[in-house]
């Protein structure tokens, strides 16, 4: 209340110092939760090279975009059936599981044999 008393004496209504008041608090909670939020990356560092992020997280962490990705176990990283890097062991975290090896394969839709009241184009037939 020290913080009313002393905006009164500056010639501000007791509204407005506690308008004030308020205000300071306000800004007091948001200083406090920015500078919370700057120290809650934990998992990750900035980097400039694979070689930081190996040494800082283990083997397979890399740089991206500045950030070094979680470490992969050693001799996971496999190739797929369609060429792309996937992850060959069991899977543990996130990441890997995001980026598993599969044996599935594509098999197209027959549109004509499956759905058998689309129009000749393709369409849909209109409602009754």
């Amino acid at each position: 209340m020290a913080v009313i008393g002393a905006a009164r004496k500056q010639g501000y209504t007791a509204t407005s110092a506690r308008a004030l008041l308020a205000f300071f608090l306000v800004a007091l909670a948001a200083g406090s939760t920015a500078a919370a939020c700057s120290l809650g990356n934990v998992a990750h560092d900035d980097c400039t090279t694979d070689t930081q992020c190996a040494a800082a997280f283990g083997a397979g962490s890399r740089c991206q975009t500045g950030f070094c990705t979680e470490a992969t176990s050693p001799g996971c990283q496999k190739t797929g059936a369609d060429g792309h890097a996937c992850f060959g062991c069991t899977p543990k975290v996130t990441s890997d599981f995001e980026t598993a090896c599969t044996d599935a394969t594509c098999a197209p839709f027959d549109d004509a044999k499956r759905l058998t009241k689309l129009t000749p184009d393709g369409g849909l037939p209109p409602l009754p």
